[in-house]
C-alpha cells in the first residue's frame, strides 16, 4: 500500500495496520472464493486466517466483474515472517510475504504483489 493510500485510509477511520488481499473475477463466469492465506518464503511457512479474517464470510461468490477484499491483522503476518527467520536461521526483514486465494474448482492463485516483511 502506498502512503498516499495510507494517508487515505487513515483519514477514514482506519487506523488500525492491516494486510489485505484483493481478489477480482476478471472472469465471465462466477468464481467461489473458499479460503485464501499468507505465506513466507523462503521458508514455506503459511497461514490461513479463519476466525481472524475480516471480510465476507467464505465461502464467497464473485460475479465477473466485481471484487472483494479480505485482510488480517499486521501483527500476525510479522509473527508469521519472524517464525520463518527463525525457523531458516536468517534475519527478520528477508522474509517475502504472499497471498494465495483458493477457489472452489481446487484452483489457487497467487496474488500479483508481496510484501517484504
Amino acid at each position: 500500500m502506498s502512503a498516499r493510500e495510507t494517508e487515505l485510509h487513515a483519514a477514514q477511520g482506519y487506523t488500525r495496520p492491516l494486510v489485505a488481499v484483493q481478489v477480482r473475477n476478471v472472469g465471465r463466469m462466477p468464481v467461489t472464493v473458499t479460503e485464501w492465506n499468507v505465506a513466507a518464503s523462503p521458508g514455506g511457512m503459511a497461514f490461513r486466517p479463519v476466525a481472524d479474517s475480516i471480510g465476507p464470510p467464505l465461502p464467497h461468490r464473485l460475479d465477473p466483474g466485481t471484487s472483494e477484499v479480505w485482510a488480517m491483522d499486521a501483527g500476525t503476518v510479522r509473527s508469521l515472517a519472524e517464525s520463518a527467520a527463525k525457523v531458516r536461521g536468517t534475519s527478520p526483514g528477508a522474509t517475502t510475504i504472499t497471498a494465495t486465494v483458493g477457489l472452489g474448482d481446487g484452483r489457487m492463485v497467487t496474488a500479483a504483489g508481496s510484501l517484504r516483511v
